[in-house]
């Protein structure tokens, strides 16, 4: 592991207040379920392996593959913890390198030690990386801007070590309503009543972090596109009569997906989480 100490602030071994209770749920059977649903079991063999074969991974796959990016492509796991994509990544064939604030041995690369997982690891501030500009062909951000206060200043950062045309995906990260909501959902959620540093904005907050960091693309995989809803339309015997409707069927259509695509971007319930893909400039 490369260590990085320039503009950055990480501890060595010092055990945070949350990792301190992952400790006591592992040993606690009624904790079992999120244990294993966060992927932190003691076992940190059996928890690469279990997360390489999960729909998780088979859901950043397709974003993969969505943002253009193949096998062999050089990807920045940024605040990836302690390393469970990159070793599915790796594994999958791609050249990876898993960037990470903290040295813990629990959730950070302090659990890597000792582990053959072949992992190229720099243990760095996401807000200062130590990488030249357009050194990878995609960043993927695993549930890792809500950890953030300004996701902007990350995504600035993610930017400039992409080449040219390359992409950021940002995966399940937690969206909050335009009503409110941030109490809710910090109530509700077990990793920040436990101590872990939990955030989330609005949907709109995160658009904005991409396109003012200067990527020119950036698409929520989570909402369809009009012409996605559409062949929704068209695979339902009622709704396909609706906007075969002649003169006002296409006009409902386009009202229906106006009322789908708002509700879906303002609306959505407190945790809710969605997948970003943006892309830089060619």
């Amino acid at each position: 592991i490369k260590r990085n100490m320039a503009e950055s602030k990480f501890y060595d071994q010092e055990i945070s207040t949350y990792e301190q209770s992952v400790l006591e749920m592992r040993s606690s059977p009624q904790h079992a379920d999120f244990i294993r649903r966060e992927f932190l079991d003691r076992d940190f063999a059996a928890a690469t392996e279990r997360f390489a074969d999960s729909e998780f991974f088979t859901e950043i796959v397709e974003l993969i593959t969505e943002s253009g990016a193949h096998v062999g492509a050089h990807i920045l796991d940024l605040g990836g913890g302690r390393g469970l994509l990159s070793y599915a990544l790796r594994k999958k064939g791609y050249r990876v390198t898993l960037c990470e604030i903290s040295r813990s041995p629990i959730t950070g690369l302090g659990a890597i030690d000792g582990h053959q997982l072949e992992l190229h690891a720099t243990c760095a501030n996401g807000e200062a990386l130590p990488f030249p500009e357009y050194t990878f062909d995609l960043v993927i951000c695993k549930q890792m801007l809500h950890h953030t206060t300004h996701p902007r200043h990350l995504l600035a950062e993610a930017h400039r070590v992409l080449k040219a045309a390359g992409a950021t995906i940002a995966y399940k990260e937690h969206c909050l309503p335009w009503y409110g909501g941030k109490k809710r959902f910090l109530a509700n959620h077990e990793g920040a009543r436990y101590g872990a540093q939990e955030n989330a904005f609005r949907t709109i907050t995160y658009a904005r972090a991409f396109r003012d960091s200067g990527y020119e693309k950036v698409r929520l995989w989570d909402i369809d596109t009009i012409d996605q809803l559409r062949s929704e339309y068209l695979a339902s015997d009622a709704k396909r009569k609706l906007i075969a409707l002649p003169l006002v069927g296409e006009v409902l259509f386009r009202l229906a997906y106006l009322k789908y695509y708002y509700w879906r971007y303002w609306c959505s319930s407190p945790g809710q989480t969605m997948n970003f893909i943006a892309r830089k400039s060619g």
